[in-house]
């Protein structure tokens, strides 16, 4: 008998009837903490990512989890002060994250966390023009805070209030493209 492989990889589609499940559900938790602050709720989703690892999850969980990180990030920086729409995206994934109650139990050797990773991923792929022009804002952050010994707060302040301008026109603008699919000719 040979040995076990080190590595399988299992893949499956999720058609759109599956994802609009998993987004109400996710949604469904989000209003059922509605009265919660999203601080509060952030804050749960960080200390559930830190308690995540005593669970050995998949990679694929932990990738995800990296990236619900992320999310919280730019929800809670001042500087970037996202939109409404954004939050509350990003709130039904955290909230569906923290929720003991899901689809599959988190305590399920392996598989606990992938519906929450499927979620995450969900909410990341809506959200992936305001994560990268998150990520542009951050690295000129960055560069300016540097520059801003020099010339002072006041400067700091309307350069990253200029940038963020630009960025958030840049994601309204990839937000209203039409969506390409490339034909594969099967």
């Amino acid at each position: 008998m040979p040995p076990p492989p080190d590595r399988l990889t299992v893949r499956f589609t999720l058609c759109a009837r599956d994802l609009a499940h998993l987004r109400a559900v996710a949604e469904h938790a989000s209003a059922r903490a509605a009265a919660r602050p999203l601080e509060s709720i952030a804050a749960a989703a960080r200390a559930r990512a830190a308690e995540l690892r005593k669970f050995q999850p998949p990679a694929f969980v932990e990738e995800r989890v990296a990236g619900l990180v992320e999310l919280i990030d730019l929800v809670e920086d001042a500087d970037w002060r996202p939109p409404d729409r954004v939050r509350e995206r990003v709130r039904a994934a955290l909230v569906y994250f923290t929720e003991p109650d899901d689809l599959i139990a988190d305590e399920v050797p392996g598989l606990g966390f992938l519906d929450d990773a499927i979620v995450i991923e969900l909410y990341a792929r809506e959200l992936v023009h305001e994560r990268e022009a998150y990520r542009a804002f951050t690295r000129f952050r960055a560069g300016a805070r540097r520059r801003s010994t020099r010339r002072g707060p006041e400067w700091l302040a309307a350069q990253l209030a200029a940038r963020r301008r630009r960025l958030r026109a840049r994601v309204a603008e990839r937000e209203r493209a039409p969506v390409v699919r490339r034909w594969r000719g099967r």
